[in-house]
């Protein structure tokens, strides 16, 4: 059962002989060998043009497929050695569809079944990240202060340091939030995160006042190359 013959396979795949037993996973690589989704149902062959993950109208799509595919994966190979990316990953996916609420039970999900001290500290900044996104500012200022107050140590706490800040300023706390951010720049000079302090941190000076500081950030943030996701910001 195929619409449209997808021109790749021309001339490519002639007659086929395979055992029943091992059909489907055979149409499945095959298919996937040339970029193509392929499956058995109740003895069809069905072989569908893959989403393309850059198309803006196929992404829903193939943000679908792949949630489906990592929680396959979780369901069977949890203490896999690729299990911490496809945890990652899903919870991202969904963030992306804007499912905030599935992708921080997919982090504590994975925060569960972990026993890695440094990978549960990684988790719990994700979920302060996400609590913070969706305004819940009580949540996130608790699990994003354990880290700091007890993790002084770990690789996560830069990040989680300025997402601390971020949530106290939207508490309406921008001197507490200035002190976080101040914290990250002198301490953490060298970190990515460090960066987004210094900008955020711009919004801590306007709201105490200090607007010509403020400016003078600005102008010195203005002078750096940027990554896309920090010029956003």
């Amino acid at each position: 059962q195929i619409g449209a013959m997808p021109e790749d396979f021309y001339g490519e795949i002639e007659t086929i002989t395979i055992r029943a037993a091992v059909v489907s996973e055979a149409v499945e690589t095959i298919a996937g060998s040339f970029g193509f989704n392929g499956s058995v149902q109740k003895d069809i062959i069905i072989i569908e043009r893959m989403p393309d993950s850059s198309d803006a109208a196929s992404r829903p799509a193939f943000r679908n497929q792949s949630v489906e595919q990592f929680q396959q994966f979780l369901a069977t190979g949890i203490h896999n050695e690729n299990a911490p990316t496809a945890w990652f990953e899903l919870a991202a996916l969904q963030e992306e569809a804007n499912e905030i609420p599935q992708a921080i039970e997919t982090l504590k999900a994975f925060h569960e079944s972990s026993t890695n001290p440094e990978l549960k500290v990684s988790i719990e900044t994700q979920v302060g990240r996400l609590e913070l996104s969706r305004e819940n500012y009580e949540e996130a200022a608790t699990v994003l202060s354990e880290i700091v107050d007890r993790h002084v140590t770990k690789k996560a706490l830069p990040e989680a340091m300025v997402q601390l800040g971020r949530t106290r300023l939207a508490m309406g706390m921008p001197e507490l939030a200035n002190r976080y951010f101040q914290i990250e720049i002198e301490k953490y000079p060298n970190v990515k995160f460090t960066t987004l302090a210094k900008i955020w941190n711009i919004e801590t000076l306007r709201q105490t006042g200090q607007v010509e500081a403020a400016w003078d950030a600005v102008k010195e943030l203005e002078t750096q190359k940027l990554s896309l996701e920090f010029s956003l910001d």
